[in-house]
């Protein structure tokens, strides 16, 4: 919708008129503006967090967050740039959930809830359950991945209905496209079990 990046148009994105927006221009500028946004207010964060808040780790995590969202705004322009190679997309998929979950912590971390219970106490945990939330974590990143390719190579239309599967309960695997997004369904049931 946008073929150019960092401008719209030619045009300065953040003066781009409003009377411009028209199709798929809407979602395209909308997204950057949003994305921009949520990079300044990364910034303001982070600044308040290391000037504020003496928690290493915290600090740190909110440092890589911010490297996050600028890496990600650039993933974001060579996807533009570059006509949307699968690499590049896939990235910039799997990043802006990434970038998700490390704000999550930090608002968690900075809530009152959590600043009123002061430190955690140790917790013994078992070795099998260290493993299992470790698989579980792996496990999320690939179904992020899989989601990632699921989208940006089309493949999301390869299978056309819900719950079966082009009207079965496991597809005939005719395709890439039916693969993946057969791998993505089944990945959904595990983590959600």
């Amino acid at each position: 919708s946008v073929p150019d990046w960092p401008t719209t148009y030619g045009e300065n994105m953040f003066t781009y008129p409003v009377e411009k927006w028209t199709g798929g221009i809407v979602y395209e500028h909308g997204h950057r503006l949003i994305a921009s946004g949520i990079g300044v207010l990364m910034i303001i964060v982070t600044a308040m967090i290391w000037l504020r808040d003496d928690r290493r780790w915290l600090r740190w995590l909110s440092a890589a967050a911010l490297f996050a969202v600028i890496v990600q705004g650039a993933l974001g322009g060579l996807t533009v740039l570059m006509r949307l190679p699968t690499a590049i997309s896939v990235s910039h998929a799997m990043l802006a959930q990434s970038f998700m979950l490390m704000t999550l912590l930090i608002a968690a971390a900075t809530s009152s809830r959590w600043l009123k219970a002061g430190p955690p106490e140790e917790i013994q945990e078992s070795s099998s359950l260290k493993r299992l939330l470790l698989a579980t974590v792996i496990f999320t990143f690939i179904q992020i991945f899989l989601g990632a390719v699921t989208r940006h190579t089309y493949s999301g239309m390869a299978i056309t209905d819900f719950p079966l599967n082009n009207g079965q309960v496991i597809p005939d695997f005719i395709s890439f496209g039916v693969a993946i997004q057969f791998a993505h369904r089944v990945g959904a049931v595990i983590l959600t079990t």
